[in-house]
């Protein structure tokens, strides 16, 4: 047995816990690992799969919005420059949620202590919508990973007399976090706060203002400039920032552009399987003031007492700002990917309740507590695991009682039970049962997701997309003029597998297709069939030589498409149709040359 000194017992017991907190991404990876690879059907990610692969190409959608994200493009063009499309999956979102969960524990452990850190991170790695929100290849998780980066620097800086080191490193990671998601600039402040509270809580007097507010800045503007350098040495635009700088606060100044997804108050919209997300951020900002106030109220060292305090309060403020900006006409709170900062705060919250008794806890615990993250994760991870044993129906209504229930019933016994009841291992196995139920409840609108299924059908049609994509993409002619179609109608049968969905429509596979920086022969919202395709449509493709693409396993249909060309009496006649079978589906491109009008 090893006779470890108490610190280093303490270490050891903190990298145990350590270790089962990152399990539980990996284990939600081999109950279902269709979350680490976007659907098909979807668009917006795509886009950073097709920059994932032509990054180094300056032709290829430098004047797209999309190009501002740049931290995230970057990664994605790294890993898929190296590695397959399933392993590129796996090493992003493996790296994304294990990296974060790791910076995320450092923050905590270092403010509010082991027990903190150890139940906030336990609820931010087992919640779901942590997971790939706004699909895998969405820039996301890049954002958030980048954050959590910055909250420890920023705590390491505090710790170091604001040394000039992990303060410029603190804006580093905040600048790269708010170019990976501008909606991050509005969390900004906490790395900030939390060098201020914890430069004070050590000196016991606050750090010299303007020479922080400087390396801080000098951190955000360094690597905004390398970021420059980087787009510029490839041929692109080096101000790659404007774009996403324009587009923000176009928003900001006229949320009339957000019209079309924004929802009034005043429409129950928030009362559906698909805003589950919002009952733990509801149920959050509803416990935050009696939190607080029972925090206050506490007889614990008022030093760990106000870094508690200040978890809860940062959270009051960011639930009230999100529901401003949503007040106010931006889809704040619409779409997970847009409510996805929230999480950081909340887990903040989570931990701050863990931490309210747990002072004696935290230094007397032995490796019998390192048993808690151990069962919890087991707890968590069971019902998915055996889905559908635990499958049940239940309403919305009752979805929306059971996810709240239980996250308030979380915080209250972490606030009452952890480090006072005579059981610490009881009440934290009923805080991971809280924590089971609401996970498990709130996945329901992920269910595809997280449930048992071995069947990689998500990777599969993933796989056939970047395949297409290379193969187009040598054809010698420009992502421009590269022109996609496909039938809603038609479907391609996938692998046989339980649970699987037994066929894909094409009215999924080909836009996503088209996503990766193509073009449409008309997009699927303005043209649900061939026919409804204008005349007009087909006579401007054809004023320049372009290559039409038809994802079917139907001659048929594709001799049709190309049909439509030929009646374009002022253009030459179109090529003959040749084909490619992709290797990963059975499923066929054929593609024929048009273009060039008839000499007068």
């Amino acid at each position: 047995m090893l006779n470890l000194r108490p610190q280093e017992k303490t270490v050891a017991h903190r990298n145990l816990d350590f270790v089962f907190l990152l399990f539980i991404p990996v284990g939600y990876a081999f109950i279902n690992d269709n979350w680490m690879f976007t659907a098909v059907g979807w668009l917006d990610p795509w886009y950073y799969i097709g920059y994932g692969l032509n990054y180094d190409n300056p032709d290829f959608l430098d004047d797209y919005y999309k190009i501002s994200r740049l931290p995230w493009i970057l990664i994605e063009y790294f890993v898929r420059d190296n590695f397959s499309y399933y392993y590129s999956g796996v090493i992003i979102q493996m790296t994304l949620m294990m990296g974060t969960t790791a910076a995320m524990y450092a923050a905590l452990f270092r403010t509010i202590g082991r027990t903190g850190a150890l139940f906030g991170v336990l609820f931010y790695a087992t919640y779901v919508y942590s997971y790939a929100s706004g699909g895998a290849d969405y820039h996301n998780g890049c954002g958030g990973l980048f954050f959590a980066l910055s909250w420890i620097c920023a705590i390491r800086a505090g710790e170091t007399q604001a040394s000039a080191r992990w303060t410029v490193a603190t804006g580093a990671m905040i600048g790269l976090s708010v170019h990976s998601i501008i909606v991050m600039v509005n969390l900004a402040p906490i790395p900030i706060v939390f060098l201020l509270a914890q430069y004070r809580t050590l000196n016991h007097r606050w750090p010299p203002i303007a020479k922080t507010l400087l390396w801080l800045a000098s951190g955000a503007l360094l690597v905004t400039a390398l970021l420059c350098i980087v787009n510029w040495s490839v041929g692109r635009n080096p101000l790659f920032f404007l774009l996403q700088f324009k587009l923000a606060s176009s928003f900001i100044a006229d949320s009339s552009h957000q019209t079309a997804w924004w929802h009034d108050w005043g429409t129950p919209w928030y009362l559906s399987v698909n805003r589950l997300y919002l009952i733990p951020a509801a149920a959050g900002l509803a416990v935050t003031f009696p939190l607080a106030f029972y925090i206050w109220k506490s007889e614990k060292n008022k030093t760990r007492r106000d870094i508690a305090l200040l978890y809860v309060l940062l959270y009051a403020f960011y639930g009230a700002l999100w529901i401003f900006w949503q007040s106010v006409g931006q889809t704040a709170l619409d779409w997970i990917y847009f409510a996805y900062p929230l999480i950081f705060p909340l887990s903040g919250l989570v931990g701050a309740a863990a931490s309210v008794h747990a002072e004696k806890l935290d230094r007397e615990a032995g490796i019998y507590f390192s048993l808690i993250p151990a069962f919890s994760v087991f707890l968590v991870l069971a019902p998915f695991a055996l889905h559908p044993v635990f499958y049940f129906e239940m309403t919305d209504k009752l979805f929306f009682a059971v996810i709240g229930f239980n996250f308030l019933f979380l915080v209250f016994i972490l606030a009452r039970g952890v480090g006072r009841w005579q059981s610490t291992f009881a009440s934290g196995l009923l805080c991971s049962v809280a924590i089971s139920i609401l996970n498990y409840n709130a996945g329901r609108g992920e269910i595809d997701h997280f449930k048992r299924d071995s069947c990689h059908y998500n990777a599969i049609n993933g796989a056939a997309i970047e395949e297409a994509h290379r193969f187009l993409r040598e054809s010698g002619f420009g992502f421009d003029r590269i022109l996609i179609w496909g039938d809603a109608n038609e479907s391609v049968r996938l692998p046989l597998c339980p649970g699987a969905p037994g066929s894909v429509s094409l009215g999924q596979i080909w836009p996503s297709l088209v996503s990766t920086g193509f073009r449409y022969v008309a997009a699927p919202w303005e043209a649900k069939k061939l026919e409804e395709i204008s005349i007009r449509r087909f006579q401007e493709i054809s004023e320049n030589p372009t290559l039409i693409v038809q994802v079917s396993n139907s001659l048929i249909s594709a001799e049709e498409l190309r049909n439509r060309f030929a009646v374009v009496a002022s253009a030459e006649m179109p090529g003959q149709i040749n084909s490619h079978q992709l290797k990963t589906l059975p499923l066929k491109l054929y593609f024929f040359e048009v273009g060039g009008m008839k000499q007068k």
